[in-house]
Parts: C-alpha cells; structure tokens; sequence
C-alpha cells in the first residue's frame, strides 16, 4: 500500500529532518508493531561526496558528511606514506598492512534531548539515511592550486533533526618537511534559533597503525602537546619477506588539539582554549557488539572524563595486556550553543613512520608553528584589528630586542601567538615572517623605516 506523510504545517527553511514511527496494528504475532521513520525535508537533497587531498608523502580521503578515511576501502587514501619500503602489498590479517593509518574517523556531536541520548558522527559505517549520521547539504569545494598547500571545505553539515550546523576544513601542507600533517579546522554552531545546551564535540577515530599483528596497537597521550597516539604491534621478524623494513613499534598515528574560541564573545579563559580529555577503547567492548558506538555508553564516560586515559587491560585472561584493536575519542568540552554562537576549533592529524614517538612529537610541533605561520587563514578574535604600536609583538608598550625574540619564537619554536597579530606585521604585508624580524632589527640599528601597522589583510 502506499502511505502519505505530512509532518503538519509549513516547514519555512531548510534542510530539516523529523523523526517519526508509525505504527501497524493487527492480529498478527507480536503486534501491533513499530516502524521508526526520519524524514527529510529540503528543496533539493543534497548526497554525500568524496574526495583527497595530499602533502607530498600521503594523502586522506574526506567527504562532505564529516567522514575521514572511509572506513579503509579506498587504500592509499589513509594518511599512509607513498614511500614506504613495505612494499609486499600485505592485506588485513597478514602481518603488517602498510596502506592504512587512519582507517576511520568523524567529529561527533553529543546531547541528551529529551529522554534520548543523541550522538551524531560519520564512522562505523554510520551513513546520512540514519538518524545518527550527519546530512549534507552542499558539495565538495577542493583547491589545488594553492603552492603551499591543498584545500578542502565540506560545506554545511547538519545533524539529522537540524539543531546544530558543522563545517570542515582541511589542510594539507605541500612543503617536504611538512607532510606528516594535515590540519582540521571545525566550525559548529547553532542551526536552531534556540538555545541548545549541553554538547559534547570531539572526535572519533578508528587508528589501524600498521603491526606486525593485523591492527592491533598501543597507545599513549602527551599532555603537554595535547595530543593522544597510537603506535603499532611489533612482536619480531615479520612472516613475509621484506616486510620488517621499519619495526611497526615505530610507526605512529595521533590527534593533536590546537586551540579554539567562541564567536561573537570569546573569553580567552574559556575551557574552548584547551582539550577536555581523550581516551583510547577497546573495539570488542565499545563499537563491535552493535557496529558502532552507542551514544548513552559514551556520554556515561564523557561526564566524567577530564583527563588523558590510554587503554590498559582491565581483564585479567587477555592474551596481551599492551596491544589490542582500539579506537580513540577526544573531546574538547561540552558546550550550550546559543542562537548567534559559533564555536571554532583547530586540530591536527598526523602519522609518524620511522622516527617513533620522536618524530612525531617533533612534527607536531611543527604542524603549531605551521599553523601559527599563517595567522591570515587560522584568524583567531581580538588579535588582528588592534595595532597600536606596530613591531611591538610582545604587546608590552614598546619596539625592541625582545621582539625580535618573540616573534623567531613564534614561528620557529612553537612559542605563543603575538596578542596583536598586526603588530607583529610591521613591513605591513599582511604576513608574520623573517621579514619583520629585519625590519625590527634595520629601524632599531640601522636608520631603517619604521614599522607600519598592516592595512587591507583578508
């Protein structure tokens, strides 16, 4: 038979998306029984899209439904290296399997709402027809053009009942010395016109780091760098040939969390400026029993997670209490989103492949300073349009030595961001670099032309 459904009066924007059941009575066993609906409502429907970008040594698969990785289907597409001596084309279950990094990953979002616990993401084989998944509503823009790096920018993502809106861009740095990385940007804001209290945003991310033992892997955090890792099995000399070129313990993969802030009223001592907590969990127990993760088991441990919490065996008959198939979760905090805030958040994702937890500790302190480098594109509040004294970087009244030093820190050494940005500009090209650094140093001892406060920068 066919059936007409009206939610009932005019929806006036879009998209939008209601969840419904109907109900089907009779004498049948085990009736009457319920059929549980969402329903899409939008001028156009807009389906989910695909594409990659690379640095110079990998490249991830990213969709415009807030995927990464894609579950591992498209190999070479997982943060993987295009270099790697492993070369035997292993597949999963034979030794190491050098094609995947990240296998899958999505932000999520998670609230109660009513008497549901409501958790939306793009991973496990979640998809936009499920009232857990993300729904697209633009395509795809991808740039490739840029010398210094690869662009991409999902457009809007909405969840399945149109509260809350996300956008996603990526970058991925072009330089040699800077393709460990790629860079997140997240923008969530409120899609409601109403308050919506009490979510939690972070990320969910299946690492399968290359091992010796299918995926199997470790893990570990680095406060200090806010940042938590995975690294893979290495328990000898591999079963098939060549194939022990780098030993799997030094291969690594990691999220990093940057920093963030809440528009229009940032509040430099708002929690948005650090990462809650992370923690890495077993597969069997949290995604495997249902196919994904299920949104009341994950919002019982996010009230009460503050902290980095590595996975270590908590059942005594495990064959191995250091290795085990996990997935990550990190959460930045959990926030009320009122009707005019947006929350922006910046993160880094990064493989490590022969250096071990060196290496990347030292890449990701290189993703910051690449970051911090380009002040015109990660634009934080209250930074930019604020010069009083050009070259005075450091902010404290005056044009000296010290600001120099500040500014050789900040792009090299991962020091802090100028509290000004335009003052830390004094050539006035809309850019901080080496150049301003001479400038300094040629108005203070060499007679050379003062600094100017920047004019027309996007």
């Amino acid at each position: 038979m066919s059936i007409q459904l009206n939610k009932g009066g005019v929806v006036t924007s879009g998209p939008h998306g209601f969840d419904g059941i109907i109900v089907f009575n009779g004498n049948f066993l085990g009736g009457p029984d319920t059929l549980k609906i969402h329903l899409v409502i939008a001028d156009s429907v807009q389906f989910p899209e695909r594409a990659s970008i690379r640095t110079s040594c990998k490249r991830i698969s990213l969709s415009n439904s807030g995927n990464l990785g894609r579950s591992g289907e498209n190999l070479g597409n997982n943060l993987d290296f295009f270099n790697d001596c492993d070369i035997t084309n292993n597949v999963i279950g034979e030794d190491d399997n050098a094609r995947i990094y990240l296998r899958d990953a999505s932000p999520f979002l998670l609230r109660i709402k009513g008497n549901d616990t409501i958790l939306n993401s793009y991973v496990f084989d979640v998809d936009w027809t499920r009232n857990d998944g993300f729904l697209p509503t633009k395509g795809l823009i991808v740039d490739t053009t840029h010398p210094d790096y690869q662009y991409l920018y999902t457009g809007k993502i909405i969840t399945k009942d149109s509260m809350i809106a996300m956008e996603c861009s990526y970058w991925a740095p072009l330089a040699a010395d800077s393709c460990d990385f790629v860079v997140q940007r997240l923008r969530i804001y409120n899609n409601a016109g109403t308050t919506v209290n009490g979510v939690f945003i972070g990320e969910i991310m299946d690492w399968d780091v290359p091992s010796d033992s299918t995926v199997e892997n470790g893990s570990g955090a680095d406060i200090s760098r806010r940042m938590m890792y995975c690294y893979g099995a290495e328990y000898g000399t591999d079963a098939i040939p060549n194939n022990d070129c780098v030993l799997a313990n030094q291969r690594y993969g990691a999220y990093a969390y940057y920093d963030g802030y809440r528009v229009p009223f940032d509040d430099p001592t708002d929690s948005l400026h650090t990462l809650r907590g992370a923690f890495t969990c077993l597969n069997s127990d949290w995604v495997k029993p249902t196919g994904h993760i299920v949104a009341s088991q994950l919002y019982k441990k996010l009230i009460g997670l503050t902290t980095y919490q590595p996975w270590q065996s908590t059942h005594p008959e495990m064959e191995d209490s250091l290795y085990q198939n996990l997935s990550m979760v990190t959460v930045i905090g959990q926030y009320n989103l009122s009707a005019t805030d947006t929350l922006t958040f910046v993160n880094i994702l990064a493989t490590e492949y022969d250096d071990g937890l060196l290496g990347l500790q030292t890449m990701i302190d290189k993703a910051r300073s690449w970051i911090g480098r380009r002040p015109y594109i990660f634009t934080w509040p209250g930074i930019m349009d604020c010069c009083n004294k050009p070259g005075d970087a450091n902010n404290n009244g005056s044009t000296n030595l010290l600001d120099v030093v500040y500014i050789i820190n900040y792009l090299y050494k991962g020091g802090p961001t100028p509290p000004c940005l335009h003052e830390a500009d004094p050539n006035g090209d809309c850019q901080i670099d080496i150049l301003d650094c001479i400038r300094i140093l040629k108005y203070l001892y060499c007679a050379g032309p003062a600094p100017i406060c920047p004019t027309g920068c996007p």
